[in-house]
C-alpha cells in the first residue's frame, strides 16, 4: 500500500471560537454542550464541550468539560477547558497535563497543534491546519528526493525523482484518491516515468486500496489491490497483477494474530499464509513470520524471525527530536534503526531540517549502515490543498 500521508506535530497555541457555534441541547432551552468536527492527520475528531452547572447560556468558561473522539482509530480524550482572555481564544488543556490547541472556524475545527492525552494513558501527537469553510486540506507532498550514493572516496552517484500530484479528495487516512506522475533520473541519465493513480476506502473493519501504475518501463506496470485491516493497519492481503509480464503476477494473503495488549500497545504475530506466483501455489512454510508492536496506527517495533523461532532483526522507529519536523511529520513520520544478526544489514537513519518557508520545506535524510557507507537523500515538500 502507498500511504498518503498527511504530515503533523507537537505544537501548543490556541482555541478560537468565531462565528455561530454548533449546539446540543438536552431538550428545550438553553443549550447544555456545543460540538465542533474537523478532520485532519487521516482522523475524524469530535470535540464536545459542556458547560458547568447554573449557567443559563452557553458561553465556554474556565473549568467547563470536554470530551474528544478520535476516528477510525477510536479513542477518546477527557480533559477541561481553560479561558485565555475574552473568551474567543481558548486552550483545551488535557487530562495529564498536557496541552492541545485547536482553531474553530464556522463551527468547525480547521485546526488542531498539542499532544493528546487519551484515556487509555496513551498519547497522539497531533497537528494541522485546514480550511473547513472552502472545504479544502493542506498537507505536506512529496515534491522531489535526491539520492546520493558515497560508499567509498571516489566512488560515488546520484538519482533523482521529482514528483507531479494532483490530490482530488481526502477524507481520512483510510479514505482517500490522488494521481500523479514521478520522473525517475538514474546515473547514466536515463529516465523512467511513472504515473500512479491511488483509492482507498474503509468499510466492515477492513480497508481497500487500489492503486494502478504505469510505467514507461511496461514490466513496471501494474494494478495492485491490498485489503488492510482496520485495526493493526497490517495487510490482510495483496494481490498485483502485471499485464505485460504475467510470470510477475501474484496473490499473497497474511495472517495475524494479536499476542499482547498493554496500555495502548498492540503486539501482533505476522506472518504469509499462502502465496501463489504464476497462478501456482508457492511453499511458504519457512518463510518465518514478524512481530508488530503498534500504537495509534503507528509502528513502533518490528522484529524477524525465521521459521525455527530464531531472532534475526529488529527495528525501532522513533520520532525525530527537531520540533520543526515534528510539526511537519509528527506520528507518521518515524526514524528507523534496523540491528540485524548480520552486520552488513544494519543501519539507522538521521534527518537533518534544511530550511521551510510557507509553501516548501527541504530536509535532509541519511542511512548509515554499519561499514560505514551513507546514503542521503535531500527531499522537498511542497504544500497542498486537497477537497474532503
Amino acid at each position: 500500500m502507498k500511504n498518503f500521508k498527511i504530515l503533523s506535530a507537537i505544537l501548543t497555541t490556541a482555541l478560537i471560537l468565531t462565528l455561530t457555534l454548533a449546539s446540543c441541547s438536552s431538550g428545550g432551552g438553553d443549550p447544555t454542550s456545543v460540538v465542533y468536527e474537523g478532520v485532519g492527520n487521516g482522523n475524524t475528531y469530535k470535540l464536545e464541550i459542556t458547560k458547568g452547572p447554573g449557567r443559563a447560556a452557553y458561553v465556554p468558561v474556565t473549568g467547563d468539560d470536554y470530551v474528544l473522539t478520535i476516528n477510525p482509530v477510536n479513542k477518546t480524550s477527557t480533559g477541561t477547558v481553560t479561558v485565555i482572555g475574552s473568551g474567543s481564544n481558548l486552550t483545551l488543556f488535557l487530562s495529564g497535563g498536557e496541552s492541545l490547541t485547536v482553531t474553530i472556524s464556522g463551527g468547525k475545527i480547521t485546526a488542531m497543534s498539542g499532544t493528546i492525552t487519551l484515556t487509555d494513558n496513551s498519547q497522539m501527537p497531533v497537528n494541522f491546519n485546514s480550511d473547513n469553510n472552502n472545504n479544502n486540506v493542506s498537507g505536506w507532498v512529496q515534491k522531489k528526493q535526491i539520492y546520493s550514493y558515497n560508499y567509498n572516496a571516489g566512488d560515488s552517484a546520484t538519482r533523482e525523482v521529482v514528483y507531479t500530484y494532483r490530490i482530488y479528495r481526502y477524507t481520512s487516512r483510510t479514505t482517500f484518491e490522488y494521481e500523479g506522475t514521478e520522473t525517475h533520473t538514474f546515473y547514466d541519465n536515463s529516465n523512467k516515468i511513472i504515473h500512479n493513480k491511488v483509492s482507498s476506502n474503509s468499510s466492515n473493519g477492513q480497508i481497500i486500496t487500489v492503486e494502478t501504475r504505469e510505467s514507461s518501463d511496461a514490466e513496471d506496470t501494474y494494478t495492485a489491490t491490498d485489503i488492510i485491516d482496520l485495526a493493526s493497519f497490517l495487510p490482510l492481503k495483496r494481490t498485483c497483477i502485471y499485464p505485460y509480464s504475467t510470470s510477475k503476477s501474484y496473490e499473497r494473503t497474511y495472517n495475524i494474530q494479536l499476542l499482547s495488549d498493554s496500555d495502548g500497545v498492540k503486539t501482533y504475530k505476522y506472518y504469509t499464509n499462502t502465496y501463489i506466483s504464476n497462478n501456482v501455489s508457492q511453499d511458504v512454510s519457512m518463510s518465518g513470520y514478524s512481530e508488530y508492536k503498534i500504537q495509534n496506527g503507528r509502528t513502533l517495533e518490528t522484529k524477524g524471525f525465521s521459521a525455527d523461532g530464531t531472532l534475526y532483526s529488529t527495528t525501532t522507529y522513533t520520532q525525530s527530536d527537531d520540533p520543526v519536523i515534528r510539526e511537519k511529520f509528527g506520528v507518521d513520520w518515524t526514524l528507523v534503526r534496523v540491528d540485524s544478526s548480520n552486520p552488513a544489514q544494519s543501519y539507522y537513519t538521521t534527518i537533518e531540517f534544511v530550511s521551510a518557508s510557507a509553501t516548501e520545506l527541504v530536509l535532509k535524510l541519511q542511512t548509515i549502515q554499519s561499514d560505514g557507507k551513507i546514503i542521503t537523500v535531500d527531499m522537498t515538500f511542497e504544500k497542498v490543498n486537497y477537497s474532503f
